[in-house]
């Protein structure tokens, strides 16, 4: 991870490999990037050119001396006669596959011996040129499948190396996604109607290098955990049953299990009497969440914030490492 001074002087140098055009498209990713407290300067290097951009410490995208470098790639720029091919028997399938496996590994046993910034490789979107045929053969949906799960291993066996889920963005979009118009007019790939998508996924990407990892989850109960209001509503009405919207709550409390069992701290933050939520949740007991599960408990009239800062001493974590959820608006602004 980067040791940087979390301030909008520090200026990080973002350098970008690319096999499609994104120079009309920097903007839209500057403005992401400034979500976060950073003053960015991004960095293109020559279109299509990757390998020898990541290969020679004094290419264009080298020499500045980058402090995160991203790979974003397609299939059909990275093996170009794969389209020429549409119709692939299973052996030619596999050739292109060992051929990409090699180009993509050598990529980056060059880049862990020259440089030792951050490197982020996306993973391969789906084409607009990925005919698929009969039974009888293979297309692009079988190399971009395999390369990916390649791509995802490489991620997760080298520290340096993060994922950028390009084919995942591309897919939870859709056909939209990609403008094939000024893809063939200009290799501008990413729809105009959808670089913001892109930019913000990215920078989702490039913050946990940045900045620190969320430690624990500070959580509300009513309307968070239940549904209904435990003051208002009384036990009997609350909702957390398997039927909506039930269900919902049950859901939001398994994934805190998750967490838990992730290493995560959970607090539970409410403003009630703790004699009601213990009743409560003795009496629900066909939650998947309890009370022996939170680290710890502040159930009181307090200020929710205050409450949390003595949280925050107590167990010796930063509040920035602290994730609040609650769905009161004000309960927000005032952490």
């Amino acid at each position: 991870k980067i040791n940087k001074i979390k301030t909008k002087e520090t200026i990080i140098k973002v350098g970008i490999a690319r096999t499609f055009t994104l120079e009309g498209q920097t903007d839209y990713i500057n403005l992401a990037l400034n979500t976060l407290p950073f003053n960015f300067k991004i960095n293109l290097g020559e279109l299509n050119n990757i390998e020898q951009e990541i290969n020679n410490k004094d290419s264009k995208l080298l020499i500045n001396k980058p402090d995160i470098i991203i790979v974003l790639w397609r299939a059909e720029e990275l093996v170009p006669a794969i389209n020429k091919d549409l119709k692939l028997t299973k052996q030619k399938l596999n050739n292109f596959i060992v051929d990409t496996k090699k180009r993509i590994k050598k990529i980056i046993k060059n880049y862990i011996k020259t440089f030792n910034a951050p490197l982020i490789l996306s993973n391969l979107p789906l084409s607009h040129l990925g005919i698929k045929y009969n039974n009888s053969y293979y297309g692009l949906y079988e190399f971009i499948e395999t390369i990916n799960s390649f791509i995802k291993e490489l991620a997760i066996t080298h520290n340096n190396i993060s994922l950028f889920d390009f084919c995942g963005i591309s897919n939870e979009v859709g056909k939209d996604f990609l403008d094939i118009k000024m893809d063939f007019y200009a290799k501008q790939a990413i729809s105009m109607q959808h670089i913001n998508t892109f930019s913000m996924s990215l920078v989702r990407t490039i913050r946990p290098l940045l900045l620190p990892s969320a430690k624990a989850v500070a959580i509300d109960l009513d309307n968070v955990l239940w549904g209904g209001v435990l003051g208002e509503d009384g036990l009997e009405n609350l909702k957390t049953s398997h039927d909506f919207p039930g269900n919902i709550y049950r859901e939001i409390q398994k994934k805190l299990i998750s967490l838990k069992k992730d290493g995560f701290l959970i607090f539970l933050l409410s403003k009630n009497n703790l004699k009601d939520v213990k009743d409560a949740f003795s009496v629900l007991k066909n939650m998947p969440i309890t009370l022996r599960d939170f680290d710890d408990i502040c159930i009181n009239w307090k200020e929710k914030h205050i409450n949390l800062i003595k949280i925050s001493k107590k167990f010796n974590i930063g509040l920035s490492s602290i994730v609040f959820i609650d769905d009161q608006k004000f309960e927000q602004d005032q952490m």
